[in-house]
This record gives C-alpha cells, structure tokens and sequence, in this order.
C-alpha cells in the first residue's frame, strides 16, 4: 500500500497514526515474509548441498569402478597375449600346460571380478508388462471404406488398379 505524501497532508492526528500503524503492520508482515522465505532458502541450500555430496561420491565411485575394470582388462590383454603370443611357441610341453593352467585361472577370476564390479543392470529396469488387451469381439459391425482415386485412368491412358490387385500401370508412367 503506497500513500501519497499530498494525502497525509489533509489527515488529522489520529488518521495519522492510523495509518502509521498499518504501514507498521505491514512491515511486519513483510518482515515475517522474508524471514519464512530465508528458511525456505536456507533449507533449499542444504539440501543442494547434499545432493552435491552424492554426487561427488557417486563420481569418485565411477571412476574407482571404470579405473579397476581398464586395469583388469589390461591385465587379461597380457595374459592373452602371453597365451597366445609368440614366445608362447617357444615353451615345452610341461611349462606350457603350467602356464596355460595359471593363465586361464587368472583370467578367470579376473572375469569373476569384473563380474563383481559391474553394477547390476536388471535391478534398475522394472519388468515389462504385458498389454491386457483382447481382440475386438467379432460380432462387432464393421465398417469398411475404400477411397477412390477421381479417375482411374493412368496420365499413359492405361487402367489403374487397387493395390494388391493384379496389375498396376502398364504404360511407360512411374507408377509400375
């Protein structure tokens, strides 16, 4: 509420102070406005921060899990390759089975690992419904519509047909 200062002049004392303590009133009012919207505010900033922590510690998580599993992958590309490698054509018969047989265990729990360390993708997806839907009954009526062209006439001067029908156009048009 805005008073005009040309208006106070023609109150007398006691408007005067009456409408001092509206205006005081209304201050308060305000006041006690401000003051509730500060503790929105307030609230607000907190739990923005909180979310930020989550965050925060969901990234570091993120990059703890995707670090591990490029370490681990690097480790199985070295034991393929050892497996596999030339100087794998290089051993006897007794170090090779040794080394095959600790080169697949390690790959294994390698694998097991990477297993662990992967989240799980079914439990954020919920499973899918089916629709409830049934066909429509067949005694239903059923209304059929068939949209005829204004000729049937090709601009070749041949005779058009409906789709699915035998034919088409046989004239040199774009429409065989």
């Amino acid at each position: 509420m805005v008073v005009a200062p040309e208006s106070l002049s023609g109150l007398n004392a006691d408007q005067l102070r009456e409408r001092v303590t509206d205006l005081i009133a209304q201050v308060a009012r305000n006041d006690q406005e401000i003051g509730a919207r500060s503790l929105q505010i307030n609230a607000l900033d907190q739990q923005i921060a909180s979310l930020d922590q989550t965050i925060s510690s969901k990234d570091r998580e993120i990059l703890y899990r995707q670090t591990k599993i490029d370490q681990l992958t690097h480790e199985m590309a070295v034991l393929k390759r050892w497996k596999f490698g030339r100087s794998r054509e290089q051993l006897d018969a007794g170090q090779a089975s040794l080394l095959d047989e600790t080169i697949d265990a390690d790959i294994a729990a390698i694998e097991q690992e990477l297993q662990d360390l992967a989240p799980p993708a079914n439990a954020a997806k919920e499973p899918r419904q089916q629709p409830k839907r049934a066909a429509l009954p067949p005694e239903l009526p059923r209304v059929e519509l068939h949209h005829e062209p204004d000729s049937t006439t090709c601009t070749c001067g041949c005779q058009l047909k409906r789709i699915g029908e035998d034919g088409g156009c046989q004239g040199s048009c774009r429409l065989k």
